[in-house]
């Protein structure tokens, strides 16, 4: 498989900055994972402390059956963890960098 190939598939397929090492630019890989990690905490810890608050309060009350408008509503009722433009933010972030490295390790790959 073409390096430039490999690059882009294992950034665009398996997570991004993973192509840079099979390149062997490992600063660059390791700056992207970086990056791309503390975007993906903050929407993991975000949408775990949402569903825990929601999953308390639907024991709280004593539901068995789980009533999906209930749980939309509590679930709006429900306070971020961050503020929405960090989360915002870090969704477009997560994003960009996850095709900032397919298109960036397909170049660099295309180069050796």
């Amino acid at each position: 498989m073409k390096p430039a190939l490999k690059a882009a598939l294992c950034s665009g397929l398996i997570f991004p900055g993973c192509g840079y090492f099979s390149i062997g630019h490992y600063r660059r890989g390791f700056l992207t994972l970086l990056v791309a990690l503390s975007c993906l905490a903050i929407v993991v810890i975000d949408t775990y402390h949402k569903a825990r608050t929601v999953a308390d309060q639907l024991l709280e009350n004593g539901q068995l059956s789980i009533n999906m408008a209930q749980v939309q509503q509590l679930l709006a009722q429900t306070e971020d963890t961050f503020e929405p433009m960090l989360l915002s933010l870090s969704y477009g972030m997560l994003v960009s960098v996850w095709i900032f490295s397919v298109v960036d390790g397909y170049r660099l790959g295309r180069n050796q």
